[in-house]
């Protein structure tokens, strides 16, 4: 008995020295390659945790695209109220229910991200498209308040907002939870950083202290899914800083938050994210570098995505598995070389 006790006791120890493992989850839907390409036996070669049948959705990890019925206003379109303080919360938690319970049963107990990019917390944040959300409450407030100045009329605007924007947030992950309690949850994007296009990639201080003001959301649940998608227009040293500094922040988060439990998988996309650079693989030194950049920041693990959209070339199955071999896989064995030596 001895001799098989020992070992156990060996390896809890290695564990217990050097942490988790650095784990590798695979959310790209080679599903649609199964007729010309096996992924399965590939990704078990290296380890790395993917859906029985290479499929999108499975027993280990799902993403759920916007799930009930948020408030939105995306595409010009209005949907269930449009605004956060106009929306019905009822409404979008039954069907919040009802489609997540279409895809998982009871015992899930596999990754569970919420994708939800209709609208972010804080007021301020929703720019690009998102900034409708903040001319329409502002409008909404200044009609109420037409005596207040502009710093007055946007302190207004987002109290309106964002109290109600956390309710919708929070009461979806409580149901999630409460209905399935196994499942690993956790909302797609979070904490932000906004460091893309700055000269130093450094999140802003303002930032900072807006993530230190959403440790309501970051209390709530114990995986993290932000992004460290990098860009062809910058140097591999200028992505290289960009996915430093986000993961500096993840870090600072970790020792901020209450929640003492946080675990952090960042996604990475194993293409560029430039607009018009869609179908351009990272190089092979910049997907090393990702991996070893996360890896240094002590990660958790990391979420290797990709689109359906992908899949549109007859070509691409063979393309992907290729890259999979040379790039992926070479660079995620050099991390978990990396982490078990710290």
């Amino acid at each position: 008995m001895l001799k098989f006790i020992l070992p156990t006791i060996y390896l809890l120890a290695i564990q217990l020295k050097h942490g988790r493992t650095f784990e590798v989850i695979w959310n790209v839907p080679t599903e649609n390659c199964r007729n010309s390409t096996d992924f399965s036996a590939l990704l078990k070669s290296a380890n790395i945790t993917y859906n029985a049948g290479d499929r999108f959705r499975g027993e280990k990890i799902q993403i759920f695209y916007s799930p009930g019925a948020w408030p939105s206003l995306e595409h010009g379109k209005v949907k269930n109220g449009g605004l956060p303080y106009k929306g019905n919360l009822s409404l979008h938690i039954d069907q919040f229910k009802q489609q997540i319970g279409e895809l998982i049963d009871k015992d899930y107990s596999g990754y569970a991200i919420i994708d939800m990019e209709s609208f972010r917390p804080v007021f301020r944040q929703n720019t690009g498209w998102m900034l409708v959300y903040r001319t329409e409450t502002l409008k909404n407030v200044s009609q109420i308040y037409p005596e207040l100045k502009e710093h007055e009329l946007f302190q207004k605007a987002a109290q309106l907002f964002e109290l109600p924007a956390e309710k919708f947030m929070l009461e979806t992950l409580k149901t999630a939870k409460e209905n399935w309690p196994k499942a690993k949850w956790g909302y797609y994007g979070y904490p932000y950083c906004f460091n893309s296009k700055l000269s130093n990639f450094e999140c802003p201080k303002l930032v900072m202290v807006e993530n230190n003001r959403t440790d309501w959301l970051f209390s709530a649940y114990d995986h993290m899914y932000p992004s460290v998608y990098i860009f062809k227009r910058n140097s591999e040293d200028q992505n290289r800083k960009l996915i430093a500094e986000r993961v500096k922040e993840y870090q600072r988060i970790k020792q901020f938050s209450k929640n003492k439990r946080l675990a952090f998988y960042p996604y990475v996309w194993y293409y560029y994210n430039d607009p018009g650079q869609t179908g351009v693989y990272l190089s092979n030194s910049e997907f090393k570098m990702t991996m070893v950049e996360l890896v240094k920041g002590n990660m958790d693990g990391t979420i290797i995505w990709g689109s359906s959209a992908d899949f549109k070339k007859p070509e691409f199955c063979g393309s992907l598995y290729n890259y999979t071999k040379t790039v992926i896989i070479p660079s995620v064995e050099k991390a978990r070389r990396m982490k078990k030596s710290k």
